[in-house]
């Protein structure tokens, strides 16, 4: 298998505008980020979007070199 360079720039592209998205996330107090479950929330999500993406690059690449195999 080889590496889809279209898959991991795709990938990496969502999560950097995620980190982007959460950046805003960054000019809260902390009290104020704290009072606020929706900023909570969002963040959250978004930290969720990100692992999750990193982890499907990580997979696809362990797999296209060969040094992980599939469960399913």
């Amino acid at each position: 298998m080889t590496i889809d360079r279209d898959l991991v720039t795709r990938k990496l592209v969502l999560i950097l505008r995620d980190l982007d998205t959460l950046a805003t996330l960054s000019s809260r107090t902390v009290g104020d980020f704290v009072a606020s479950s929706l900023d909570q929330a969002v963040a959250e999500r978004l930290l969720d979007r990100i692992i999750g993406r990193m982890i499907d690059v990580n997979y696809h690449l362990l797999t296209a070199v060969g040094r992980f195999e599939s469960t399913n």
